[in-house]
């Protein structure tokens, strides 16, 4: 008879989680706190699993890209993708030009960021790109040495033109990183997140909810 699932014009959440390499856990907590659209389906007796349908799941994931990575989803494993998936994916790869947050770092690695930190002339932009690490890495791995000295503060103080505000609410809302932005525009992730907080935007544990 076959698998009625694959049948249904839709997905159940096990085969949405498989497709996306989103952990179960994740769909769960969505569901809870992030109005993921699923509904319940019995597809045979006492068979009743969470499924969603694809234009369901398309308008959800755009309302909420910045929760979902798409770097390393294939391309149409759900079907045609709206064009905003395309921009989506390339944003979240030039993020992956960073090393991951849990990558050890190496001795030398270590040295090269202290040295850079006791120059004085190096931002934390700068060591970034230097070192291919997030500014929040290079925060973290400081306080971890127990290094004193702090990397340049940048002018986060310079009036915005009104072309890179446009620009920042373009790339944010099109699931740029703060980071990636940060370079675009010559700020610090710091100063970028602190313009859109001034704009509305609220920040909650490394997550974003619209104005």
């Amino acid at each position: 008879m076959g698998d009625p699932t694959l049948s249904y014009d839709g997905i159940t959440v096990n085969q949405l989680c498989t497709a996306t390499n989103i952990p179960y856990r994740t769909i769960k907590y969505w569901i809870k706190h992030k109005g993921f659209p699923v509904k319940y389906k019995v597809f045979a007796e006492e068979m009743k699993v969470m499924v969603v349908s694809y234009p369901t799941w398309w308008k959800w994931a755009e309302e909420n890209k910045r929760l979902i990575d798409f770097a390393e989803v294939e391309e149409n494993i759900l079907g045609a993708e709206p064009d905003w998936v395309k921009i989506k994916r390339g944003a979240d790869k030039i993020r992956y030009h960073k090393k991951p947050h849990n990558e050890p770092w190496s001795e030398k690695d270590d040295k090269r960021l202290i040295s850079m930190v006791n120059a004085f002339r190096y931002s934390y932009p700068d060591i970034s790109r230097e070192l291919k690490r997030t500014e929040a890495a290079i925060k973290r791995r400081l306080w971890e040495l127990g290094v004193k000295a702090k990397p340049v503060r940048m002018n986060n103080h310079i009036k915005w033109t009104n072309a890179q505000t446009e620009q920042l609410i373009d790339l944010f809302e099109k699931g740029y990183s703060l980071e990636t932005i940060a370079e675009r525009l010559d700020k610090s992730a710091n100063g970028v997140r602190g313009k859109l907080e001034r704009m509305g935007y609220k920040f909650r544990q490394k997550k974003v909810d619209p104005k």
